[in-house]
């Protein structure tokens, strides 16, 4: 509440992202047992949403892409809205339809699943160790870094695994569909 109650007081983006982004640490954090019940793409999901929104408050707070950051993920502006209401970045069905689960495993090979790539493997998961660092230190909630193991997003468990493939699997992926769509022309 003390995050919301400093957005009303001095509204910004950043008191915004602050705010909404303890918010979701506190559920994420709290409900460990029922993520693990969940299927592994609905874990994916949930990994994958929790660091996209720690990415966009790290653009605005400009530890990442200084000004134009703090433009594209302003979320007065319409990037922000844009970006969530497409299907191959965040799934309309729970739970995930077959065509969803394709989507977040990024087993689609469709040019949206591409940019998708490009968001989160070039973008983002190679400054995930310090987005969390950042979003454990205001959010007060250290064990924040438990859900991430040699830099890859997880659920802490006994035996944690991280589940995102390798950026160099992905290349090669991009790079045949670029190739299959170049050649159809």
């Amino acid at each position: 509440a003390r995050a919301w109650i400093e957005y009303i007081a001095k509204p910004s983006p950043q008191s915004w992202y602050r705010a909404h982004n303890t918010s979701i640490v506190a559920g994420y954090l709290s409900r460990l047992s029922d993520a693990l019940g969940e299927h592994r793409p609905e874990q994916v999901f949930m990994n994958v949403v929790l660091y996209r929104v720690l990415y966009a408050q790290g653009l605005v707070e400009g530890i990442e892409m200084g000004k134009l950051g703090r433009i594209l993920a302003d979320p007065d502006l319409p990037s922000v809205d844009v970006l969530v209401h497409l299907p191959d970045f965040y799934p309309r069905h729970y739970p995930l339809s077959a065509e969803d689960v394709r989507d977040v495993m990024h087993k689609a090979h469709t040019l949206e699943e591409l940019a998708v790539i490009l968001l989160d493997d070039v973008f983002i998961i190679p400054h995930l160790t310090p987005l969390y660092k950042h979003a454990a230190e205001w959010s007060g909630r250290p064990e924040l870094l438990t859900y991430l193991v040699r830099g890859e997003p997880v659920y802490p468990t006994r035996d944690p695994r991280p589940w995102h493939q390798l950026l160099l699997r992905r290349v090669i992926v991009f790079f045949l569909i670029l190739w299959q769509k170049l050649a159809r022309k």
